[in-house]
């Protein structure tokens, strides 16, 4: 089974919030991927993106914090629920879906880890927590991990591609103008797999260019690149 994944990280800021959003969803949609998660979602932006979906299911409203998650399918969803991360100060939680895939189900999750940077405890606790209650799953999103973290148990798609310096910093002040420290970079957005065993056909950052916005403003459309990866599932 072949499907595509991509997972992005939409910037809540209220800058050119409309226009990005849009940018946003007309990049994902040009790539027509199987599933997509988002996070940082807003009100305004879940209606702009409920709004230009065109084929696909939503699973996530209503959104439970101020910016939130969203996952976009192609595939009819099952059943889904939000669980609440341990030791958030944040609300942070992750949602995750069963979706029917040409008759096999297949669970997809997505998760914002708590915005904290001086040490990944909490972090990795509440990635130890996503894993205790999930099985055969893909699970995306921005982990906040300033540095590599290892997790036992789960297999990070980066890993697997041939070469992973080409793709490695989704958040990169010297090349997206809305980061403000230029010598900021990090791979804080990731795609991980439990219980699935695949081969990468593609893997590849979306949103590196900047476009012109109705202000003058030469920006890209998130702070975050979004991440997208092809990959042939075989124990399915």
């Amino acid at each position: 089974m072949n499907l595509s994944f991509i997972t992005w990280n939409i910037w809540f800021d209220e800058l050119l919030r409309k226009e990005r959003t849009k940018k946003i969803m007309e990049e994902c949609l040009n790539h027509s991927p199987d599933f997509v998660a988002f996070q940082e979602v807003t009100s305004e932006t879940s209606f702009i993106i409920n709004s230009l979906k065109k084929d696909y299911h939503i699973i996530g409203y209503p959104l439970r914090q101020v910016y939130d998650t969203l996952i976009l399918s192609k595939y009819e969803c099952v059943d889904w629920r939000r669980y609440e991360l341990p030791y958030s100060q944040m609300g942070r939680n992750l949602l995750i879906g069963e979706f029917n895939c040409n008759g096999k189900n297949i669970s997809v999750g997505t998760f914002h880890l708590e915005s904290v940077f001086n040490n990944n405890i909490v972090k990795m606790n509440q990635l130890e927590y996503i894993k205790s209650i999930t099985n055969n799953v893909v699970l995306m999103g921005d982990t906040n991990f300033v540095v590599d973290e290892p997790v036992l148990g789960l297999v990070d798609v980066f890993e697997k591609i041939h070469q992973p310096l080409a793709f490695k910093y989704t958040y990169c002040g010297a090349n997206n103008s809305n980061i403000r420290r230029k010598s900021y970079k990090s791979r804080l957005d990731r795609i991980y797999l439990k219980n699935i065993d695949c081969k990468v056909s593609s893997f590849f950052f979306l949103g590196e260019k900047p476009d012109v916005y109705s202000n003058g403003k030469v920006i890209c459309p998130s702070d975050h690149f979004g991440v997208f990866t092809s990959i042939s599932i075989y124990n399915l």
